[in-house]
C-alpha cells in the first residue's frame, strides 16, 4: 500500500562534484554515512574509482588531473540517505553552498507527487498533443506503453526539464490510487542557481519550484485572436497547481520502503544459496532453531516495521 495520500515534495537526484573533500571517505562522513559498508568498484566518468552503497555513488581517482571528487545520488540513492544518513538536504545544500568555488553542482531533481487528482494524466496527454502549452523548451514528447503515460518537455542535456508521468502505473500500484509525479529537471548553473535561491530563503522549496516551474511552463487556453502563446491565460487546472505547488507545506522523506519483495530478494535472491547449503549440512529444524533463537531485541528495525504491517510480534 502506499504511503501517502497527500501531495508533497521530495528529492529524486542530487549529484555534485566537489575539489573540497579530497577524499572519499571524508564525504561519506558529511552524509553521515560512515558507519554503512561502502563497496569499492571500477568508476566511469573519467574516473578510475568509486565507492557505491544502496544507489549513492562516489567516484575518485580522475584520469585528469585536479577533477575533484564526484557524488550521485539517484532516486533510491536520495531514500537511502533519508534512512541510513543524516537525511538533512538543508545542511549538504549550505555546506556545498559555503564552498561553492570548490563545488559543482551538475544536477538536482525535485519531484511534486500528486496524490489528490489535481491533474488528469489523460487531459495532459491530449492537452499536449494539442500544443496547448508555452514552454521555453520547444522540444517535447509524449509517450504511451505498459508503464502509462509520460509527458517530457526540453531534452536531455536541457538545463531545465520537466518530466510528468503516471508515477501509479509505473510502479504496478493502480489499486492504490492517483499518483501523478511532476519531476522538475535542473543540471548546472540552473541547479546552482536553485541551492542558492534554497539556502538563501530558508528551505522555501514551494516557492522556489511552483516559480521555476510556472516560468518554464504553462499549460494554457488557445486564444482566436492572439497568435502569442505568451499572453495566453493559464488553463484552470494549472493554476490550481501551481496554487498548491506554492503553498503545500509538506516536504517528505520517504525513505526507504521495505517490503516483503525486498525481502524476497534478499533472503533468497542473495542469502538463499548459502542458507540451502548449510540447511542440507545441519537440518533443516536445528537450523529454524536457530534463526529462532536471534535475539529480536536486535531485529533491523525495517524488518520489525514490516512484521508490524502484517500485524506480527
Amino acid at each position: 500500500m502506499l504511503q501517502y495520500k497527500h501531495n508533497f515534495y521530495l528529492f529524486d537526484w542530487i549529484s555534485f562534484s566537489t575539489k573540497y573533500h579530497t577524499n572519499p571517505y571524508w564525504l561519506t562522513y558529511e552524509l553521515g554515512l560512515d558507519k554503512v559498508k561502502w563497496e569499492e568498484d571500477s568508476g566511469r566518468y573519467k574516473y578510475n574509482k568509486r565507492i557505491s552503497f544502496e544507489h549513492i555513488n562516489i567516484y575518485y581517482d580522475g584520469k585528469m588531473p585536479d577533477m575533484g571528487i564526484l557524488c550521485e545520488m539517484s532516486g533510491q540513492g536520495c531514500r537511502a540517505f533519508e534512512t541510513y544518513g543524516t537525511g538533512d538536504y538543508n545542511g549538504l545544500f549550505k555546506e556545498l553552498f559555503i564552498h561553492k568555488e570548490l563545488v559543482n553542482i551538475t544536477r538536482i531533481d525535485i519531484a511534486f507527487d500528486d496524490h489528490e487528482e489535481l491533474f488528469n494524466i489523460n487531459t495532459l496527454f491530449n492537452d499536449t498533443l494539442k500544443q496547448e502549452f508555452n514552454c521555453k523548451s520547444e522540444e517535447y514528447m509524449c509517450t504511451f506503453g505498459t508503464r502509462g503515460i509520460s509527458i517530457q518537455h526540453g531534452r536531455k542535456i536541457s538545463k531545465t526539464m520537466v518530466r510528468i508521468y503516471d508515477k501509479a502505473m509505473e510502479q504496478n500500484k493502480q489499486e492504490d490510487g492517483h499518483w501523478i509525479r511532476i519531476e522538475l529537471i535542473l543540471k548546472d548553473e540552473r541547479a546552482k542557481n536553485f541551492v542558492q535561491y534554497y539556502v538563501n530563503n530558508n528551505e522555501s522549496l514551494p516557492m522556489i519550484y511552483s516559480g521555476v516551474l510556472n516560468n518554464h511552463l504553462r499549460y494554457v487556453i488557445p486564444s482566436k485572436t492572439d497568435t502569442n502563446k505568451s499572453r495566453w491565460k493559464s488553463k484552470p487546472y494549472w493554476i490550481k497547481f501551481i496554487k498548491e505547488a506554492e503553498n503545500i507545506k509538506l516536504f517528505e522523506k520517504p525513505g526507504i520502503e521495505y517490503n516483503e519483495k525486498r525481502l524476497k530478494k534478499y533472503a533468497i535472491d542473495q542469502a538463499g544459496s548459502s542458507m540451502q547449503t548449510y540447511m542440507r549440512l545441519k537440518g533443516i529444524d536445528e537450523v529454524i532453531l536457530e534463526i529462532f533463537k536471534i535475539d529480536l531485541e536486535k531485529r533491523n528495525p525495517k524488518y520489525k516495521k514490516l512484521l508490524e504491517q502484517h500485524g506480527i510480534e
